[in-house]
């Protein structure tokens, strides 16, 4: 029972004496947290009623976990390790492949450059502070990508912001480009709230360093953009079968029906109403129609907002997410 306390203490402080005269070395740089969730996965390992290998061959749908924030990523291995003969030991062979996740936040790149990068609100934000600044990603698999929507914003009143484009390059940031923006042009409108600039992608194959490179000649030394994230969109092709859209019933609709207390935003409800067969979200006074998406629970709020419903263990209906400007919002049915 006092397992998992024990070994957490004993990854952060080390030990001697167990696996023979070698001691293992402290960790001290992580934290109480980060060494429970590394013992919990080992101890996991051995569980009774573990999940049993997949098959040599077959198909698996990933799942999102309830406590995924919209940025996991899926590790798959696949290991194999035959039985020996003849005196032979068994021999052992694996391979990994992590898939990333489409939508990337502002700080999880992996290079930077004349970028500063800033919270505010409890949301992440980089601003380009000159022409032929970037951000880059490592090692990207672009097949079957047809653009990227950059979360962008460009405001005269907070930043002074001079606006300018963005270009898309392979393995440096004057390597071959691949899709780049219109010009962006600076905006009085207000806020860091960003909306969507799109970037189209010319097919590209094999793994490469993505480079998303910010020109404006004419800053004269003004910050140009505020970057609130990415995400990477496919296209449809023959070596992709889409996911079937699913037509959820009048009665499963109706479950949607309701008041939910948000967390984060200026009011403090939205309120969810079906009228023949429609769902209707309604925010204050103003009332709007929804329209379902090609995921069950998932409805495009004209183009403004994602709305998400969530479900308990027993496929209730016990909340809703909002995805808006770039944040996310969550909300509790009563």
């Amino acid at each position: 029972k006092t397992a998992l306390e024990t070994l957490t203490k004993k990854i952060i402080s080390g030990g001697s004496g167990v696996w023979g005269e070698v001691p293992m070395a402290g960790h001290p740089q992580l934290s109480t947290e980060d060494a429970a969730e590394m013992t919990k996965y080992i101890l996991s390992l051995s569980n009774e009623g573990a999940d049993k290998s997949l098959p040599t061959k077959g198909s698996f749908t990933t799942k999102t976990s309830s406590k995924d924030k919209g940025y996991g990523t899926y590790i798959l291995r696949a290991a194999y390790q035959d039985q020996g003969a003849n005196g032979i030991p068994s021999l052992t062979s694996e391979q990994t492949y992590t898939l990333r996740n489409a939508k990337v936040p502002p700080h999880s790149f992996d290079k930077y450059e004349d970028i500063n990068k800033m919270s505010f609100g409890g949301n992440a934000f980089c601003i380009p502070s000159k022409s032929g600044a970037y951000m880059a990603l490592n090692k990207v698999d672009l097949a079957f990508i047809a653009y990227v929507d950059i979360n962008a914003s460009t405001p005269i009143a907070q930043l002074n912001a001079a606006g300018g484009k963005i270009e898309l390059h392979l393995d440096s940031p004057t390597g071959k480009l691949i899709g780049e923006s219109a010009f962006i042009e600076p905006s009085d409108a207000g806020g860091f709230g960003g909306k969507p600039v799109r970037i189209n992608i010319a097919p590209t194959e094999g793994l490469h360093d993505v480079y998303f490179v910010f020109l404006n000649p004419k800053a004269d030394g003004r910050s140009m953009m505020v970057v609130l994230g990415i995400e990477f969109k496919q296209f449809e092709a023959k070596a992709i079968t889409p996911p079937p859209v699913v037509e959820l019933a009048k009665t499963t609709v109706n479950d949607y029906a309701g008041k939910y207390k948000m967390k984060g935003l200026p009011f403090e409800y939205i309120e969810i109403s079906v009228k023949e067969g429609k769902v209707i979200m309604s925010v204050g006074a103003q009332s709007n129609e929804i329209k379902p998406m090609d995921t069950p629970d998932k409805y495009d709020a004209n183009g403004s907002a994602i709305i998400l419903f969530t479900r308990d263990e027993t496929n209730k209906i016990e909340g809703i997410k909002m995805e808006a400007s770039g944040m996310s919002f969550e909300g509790k049915k009563e």
